[in-house]
This record gives C-alpha cells, structure tokens and sequence, in this order.
C-alpha cells in the first residue's frame, strides 16, 4: 500500500507537522505493511532529513520560487497551489509511484483547490489541519486540538463524506506516551522544570525565559531545556546552561514523553507538544509563538488546561515568576490541575488508525 505525505518544515514553518506526520507514519507501519512517501520543499532551515531517519522514503520538490513569511500561512508552499499540485503530480510520475492509497496532507497552505488535483485518481485524501479557515476535499480530517466549537467549526468547510477525528484524544503520540502514561503520577512539587519552545524557536524564547529566570533557576532540583534542531539560537541557549550545574541541555531529543514525565511542570510553546503535556498530566505555563496559537491557547487557558500568558514579548522578569506563584503556588492548585489533565487525555489515537488500516485493505 503506498501512502504519500505532503508536508514542509522550515525556520519559518517550524518542525511541528514534520514531526507528526513521521509518527503518523510510523503509527500506520506498525500494524500494516505500507510503503510511506514524503514529499516535501527544501524551504530553509528544513528538517527533512528526519524523515530517512525514520526509514521512509522522502521525494524533494524544487526549491521555493515565492517568498516565505512567518506571519502568513498561507506563503508556506513557496509556491501556487496549482504549480505545487503539479509538481508534485511530476515528482510521483518521475519515481513511478503512480497507484497511491492514501495521500495524507499536513500543510496551512494547501486546500481544495490542490486537493482536488487527485480526486481522479482511486485514492482516499486525509487532512490534517487546525484552522478551520477553508475548505477541504477529503474523506478525513483530523483536528487534535481543544478549540472554540472544536466539535462543529468544520461542518461547512468539508464534503459530507468526510469523516472527522476531532479534539485531543486523537494528538498523534509516539508509542512511549502510551507506556509512559499508565505510570502517570499527580504532581505535587514544581522541583523539576521542562522548557520547550518548539523545534525552530525563531524569536529566541528559550534563551530570553533562561535570562528571565536566572535569579530561580539555581532553586530548581533540575531543568531540561530543549531545542530542535533547527533552532537557530540552540550553540547561545546551550552556553547559557552550561552556567547552571542543575540545568541540562538537549538538542532533537528522540524521547519527549521521557522528559514530560520527569517534570513537574513546563514552559513553552502552545504548539504541537501541548496535546503531549496534557496526556501525561503536566501543568504548564504558556505563550504564543504564532498567530494560529493564539486561540488555542486562550480557550486551553479558559478551560483551566494551560496557564497562557501571552505572546513572546511577554517573557519577562518578575512575570514569568508572578505566574509560577499564581498558576502553581500550592501543592493543591499543583494536584488539582494534573488530576483535571490525566482525566480528560484519554487517547482515541488507536481508532484512528484501525480505520485508516481497514479503509485502505477494504
């Protein structure tokens, strides 16, 4: 069975939907026999080589011809939607990958008008997206996060055949968040800190909260602080622990779940690693990196899930510590909230896959 993945990473995209897709990938070979096919853009400061890392197999579109910006998603192709489709219909031929079963698409700048390119071939599109600003053409959509009318933003943005996974019970988890979470422990303490801005870190967040936090720091049991590999600032952050005995360093971990565990609590980004941190009960304390966070991160916020605090420029001495104390100040507010946590993350994420499996050998 081949099943085809469309999706980018770069400075400007960040590493997120990479990242899910491979342990989407890895999901569906673990119980079927697949052949997985990545294409994706060189766009710069790309982690595409994780996914030959992985084992799969990864097809490399030209570089890109229009410009990226951060701020819109919807330059993230560095190309149309038409000359991408097209290319991408090239690159297939090319490699003689021409009978697909599922084509699975991770991109904020990919709609129907792309997706439609591939309605005449005898395939299934899945989609995964968490924008709710446009219309699809496919016969799945996954949406693993918890925002304003999660359960119904979609119904007009998708064909009525669509069948929808939506909220966090379906976050795409590697395996060892499922091992990890049946020895899930409340936390009581605020010891041990995990700090994580995402795999790219453009605004240099984890450095600015490290300098934040220098006068606490030294009170801390331990710190894990990680950064991708892609980070552009990790050579300054990783000197910058090296001044703390009790600060640790990690560059592209390959266990996230196994430092999640560990901690009592986080500060980070409200970005793909938030479904993680909830599974496995830990309190955290986060801003917004991007403008597609930002309501995620308000409604996490309101529904007591997340402690937010604004966006990157709100990482600032005095601040950062008032909301430890606010959000975490007792050893009762710590109980409470990693109790609510653990009783709402139930994963469904096996579901998912089986219909996928089964849909694909019907």
């Amino acid at each position: 069975m081949n099943i085809i993945f469309r999706v980018d990473s770069g400075l400007n995209i960040g590493t997120g939907h990479l990242l899910r897709c491979i342990t989407l990938a890895k999901l569906l070979t673990q119980s079927s026999v697949h052949n997985c096919v990545f294409i994706s853009r060189p766009h710069l400061g790309n982690v595409s080589e994780l996914v030959l890392e992985n084992n799969f197999i990864l097809l490399m579109l030209p570089d890109p011809s229009d410009s990226v910006q951060h701020e819109d998603c919807k330059t993230w192709l560095g190309a149309s939607q038409i000359d991408d489709a097209e290319q991408t219909h090239s690159l297939l031929a090319k490699h003689k990958i021409i009978n697909i079963d599922l084509l699975i698409i991770d991109h904020y700048s990919i709609d129907y008008e792309w997706e439609g390119t591939f309605l005449d071939k005898s395939l299934k599109i899945f989609v995964i997206d968490d924008l709710a600003d446009r219309y699809h053409e496919c016969d799945f959509l996954l949406d693993q996060n918890i925002a304003p009318n999660y359960r119904t933003r979609y119904k007009n943005l998708v064909p009525d055949r669509c069948e929808m996974f939506l909220g966090i019970s379906y976050c795409l988890l590697k395996e060892d968040f499922f091992e990890l979470r049946k020895s899930a422990k409340v936390r009581y303490s605020i010891n041990k800190l995990l700090i994580f801005f995402g795999g790219v870190d453009k605004e240099n967040c984890t450095e600015t909260l490290l300098l934040s936090l220098s006068d606490r720091i030294k009170n801390f049991e331990r710190v894990d602080v990680v950064v991708g590999k892609a980070n552009p600032n990790k050579n300054a952050v990783e000197r910058l622990c090296l001044k703390y005995k009790n600060c640790c360093f990690h560059e592209q971990v390959s266990s996230m779940a196994t430092l999640i565990a560990l901690s009592d609590f986080s500060i980070g980004a409200c970005g793909a690693t938030t479904g993680e941190r909830i599974f496995l009960g830990l309190p955290s304390i986060v801003f917004s990196l991007a403008a597609n966070q930002l309501e995620v991160a308000k409604h996490l916020h309101e529904a007591k899930y997340v402690y937010y605090l604004g966006d990157h420029s709100c990482i600032q001495k005095g601040k950062v510590e008032n909301a430890i104390e606010n959000y975490l100040g007792t050893e009762e507010k710590r109980r409470k909230i990693s109790s609510r946590l653990l009783d709402i993350s139930e994963s469904n994420i096996v579901s998912l896959i089986n219909k996928l499996n089964f849909n694909l050998t019907d």
